[in-house]
């Protein structure tokens, strides 16, 4: 009898979580490859970057992301994404960084997850465990980062097409502007 209502926990739970992460997580079912998103830093200088699906690989879906450069695209981050969206490793600086079992920034509800990844200045890989209570309203998403001190940090994301992060602006913990703004959606036809 237990074995039977723990088996039903584990596939309710399994469940519930390919539910919550398929309204967090970037929907690729739709996205043609050569989609790019444009944002600009909210910080001054300002920074230009473009995030382009460049198509599956090896089971993930990738995002080259890149830094717009005196008017050049500068390769920056590769982004890899599991089939519900949300993020399992990113590679830059020819570092390559993980989220176990995914980042939280793709979940809906409570979520935990860690996070290995090069630290430049003592060029070692680091680890650290962040926990997260994230929410959705309509096509804002509420990205809420657990503090040191149990409270809860909430950043609001516009979403778009594909549940695309359009930007973020916010407040930063010394009462500055942070974030970024959306450009351009460009989709190939």
């Amino acid at each position: 009898m237990l074995a039977k209502i723990l088996f039903k926990l584990f596939l309710f739970s399994t469940v519930a979580t390919m539910v919550q992460a398929q309204e967090g997580g970037i929907d690729f079912s739709a996205m043609k490859i050569g989609t790019k998103l444009t944002t600009r830093t909210v910080w001054t200088p300002q920074s230009t970057f473009v995030a382009e699906y460049i198509g599956a690989k090896d089971g993930f879906h990738l995002i080259q992301n890149y830094k717009v450069k005196d008017g050049s695209l500068e390769e920056n981050i590769l982004d890899a994404y599991d089939d519900q969206g949300r993020r399992v490793w990113s590679t830059r600086n020819g570092h390559t960084n993980r989220f176990t079992p995914y980042s939280c920034h793709f979940v809906i509800g409570e979520c935990n997850h860690q996070y290995e990844y090069y630290n430049v200045l003592t060029k070692k890989m680091v680890t650290n465990q962040s926990r997260y209570f994230n929410r959705r309203e309509g096509d804002v998403f509420y990205l809420g980062i657990y503090r040191s001190d149990g409270s809860l940090h909430e950043v609001a994301h516009q979403l778009g097409a594909y549940n695309l992060r359009l930007s973020n602006v916010h407040q930063n913990a010394l009462g500055q502007d942070s974030g970024f703004e959306f450009i351009e959606l460009t989709v190939p036809e």
